[in-house]
């Protein structure tokens, strides 16, 4: 009987670690979106033909952003252009004073003018032959953008609030700032300079002597609007294939057909049409994957962040340690003995 509990405790055990390692992947893999996932990996090598060898030093960093800049877009209708203008006024108002009492400076919300269009609309003329419809103004559309700074990531859900409030929905983008980026550059550059005389060191160790001959480097900025990926959360039952086997063993099933029956099937086959839910689309976020980076500045973070990107390309003269630290031996062996000769001339003389 122990050994039974055993067995369960152990089957129990080993199903619970089956089920959280099966659910780690996330639904995004029935998606058909970019996962930058490499189905068959390789690894790429060349020995070049002319002695020289190059080198490369790849780091990424993961950067908090200083401050974020929500764009909000906002439309208003009115009859005349007064009292659209006075309208939007009033929900610009609000919307700032409520911002305000979060701690949001006006320094921080600023208006972006967008467009003043008047709106028209169709007037049924009426004839005794003939009927005309006649486009005629019926009032104007003020369209605005909201910018708004903060610096805490967690205040956009506040400031989502107070514009839901106003009737204001239109998230337009969220740009995220960085107002340092040498300092980063710096950090990375060293970063690469450090991995790259690390690779000198192992060629030193396996017998090879190299000089550099020419350097090379670039960097790019990635935003965390640039990263995110469409998504649909869904995973369909039977499939197509699987509806149509069981409709033609159903037909085949059927015997004596008349006419009657005839129209029985099709009316069978009417229930086997498919039609499709609707399915909840959104987006999310997919970072800039480690895989090609030697070293990754800051790589555990929960919320989307810039990501600074550096490459650092370093060619080399090569040849063999040994034979290099003989010849250099041999050369000074033979200056040694030319400086020999050269004194045992002198004390001749």
């Amino acid at each position: 009987m122990k050994n039974k509990i055993k067995i369960l405790s152990l089957f129990v055990f080993f199903s619970q670690n089956i089920i959280v390692t099966s659910q780690i992947a996330g639904n995004a893999i029935y998606d058909n979106v970019n996962l930058n996932k490499k189905t068959n990996p390789k690894i790429v090598t060349q020995i070049s033909s002319d002695n020289s060898i190059l080198l490369e030093a790849n780091v990424m960093m993961n950067i908090s952003p200083t401050s974020y800049t929500a764009i909000f877009s906002l439309a208003q209708q009115g009859k005349t252009a007064s009292e659209t203008d006075s309208l939007m006024k009033i929900k610009m108002r609000n919307i700032e004073n409520q911002l305000e009492a979060l701690g949001l400076s006006k320094e921080n919300i600023k208006e972006d003018m967008i467009a003043f269009n008047p709106t028209y609309s169709y007037q049924l003329d009426e004839k005794k032959f003939n009927k005309t419809y006649n486009e005629i103004p019926i009032g104007f559309l003020l369209k605005k953008n909201l910018h708004i700074l903060f610096t805490e990531h967690e205040m956009m859900a506040e400031i989502m609030s107070i514009l839901s409030k106003n009737e204001v929905y239109d998230l337009v983008k969220v740009d995220y700032n960085l107002s340092d980026l040498n300092s980063h550059l710096k950090q990375v550059r060293l970063a690469a300079q450090k991995i790259i005389k690390e690779k000198e060191k192992d060629y030193s160790e396996m017998g090879i002597r190299i000089e550099i001959a020419s350097i090379t480097d670039g960097y790019n900025v990635i935003t965390p609007i640039e990263r995110y990926n469409n998504y649909t959360a869904y995973y369909n039952g039977s499939t197509i294939e699987e509806i149509t086997t069981a409709k033609k063993k159903k037909e085949k099933s059927k015997d004596n057909r008349t006419a009657s029956s005839n129209q029985n099937l099709f009316e069978d086959d009417a229930s086997f049409l498919i039609k499709t839910s609707e399915k909840s689309k959104t987006v999310f976020y997919n970072k800039l994957p480690y895989t090609e980076y030697d070293m990754v500045i800051n790589a555990d973070h929960a919320e989307p962040r810039i990501q600074i990107i550096y490459q650092l390309k370093s060619k080399y003269y090569a040849q063999n340690k040994e034979k290099y630290d003989t010849a250099i031996k041999t050369n000074l062996e033979q200056k040694e003995i030319q400086r020999l000769k050269k004194e045992k001339r002198k004390l001749f003389r």
